[in-house]
């Protein structure tokens, strides 16, 4: 997965119930492009201000986690995805 299909995801995962409905409606199949084209369109979905990383390092355990959380995000929204998609083809 590359760092903007993660990004995408992580955006997604913090608003589940905005993904979720982007997922049903959807007939993409990239999640970025899903992400760029629906996802930023519903409720006008803005960046959040960039933190000021001059002064502060990430620990190798928070980037563990955040990676986890990544995955954890993905694995939900996937199985949402397939949900929506199987629930289309009956």
């Amino acid at each position: 997965m590359n760092h903007q299909t993660r990004a995408a995801l992580v955006a997604m995962g913090q608003d589940m119930a905005r993904a979720r409905e982007v997922l049903a409606a959807t007939e993409r199949r990239s999640i970025l492009e899903m992400y760029r084209h629906e996802f930023m369109q519903v409720g006008g979905a803005s960046k959040s201000p960039k933190a000021d990383t001059s002064k502060t390092t990430k620990k190798p355990e928070d980037a563990i986690s955040h990676d986890n959380r990544v995955a954890e995000i993905a694995d939900v929204l996937l199985a949402d995805f397939d949900g929506c998609r199987k629930s289309k083809a009956r």
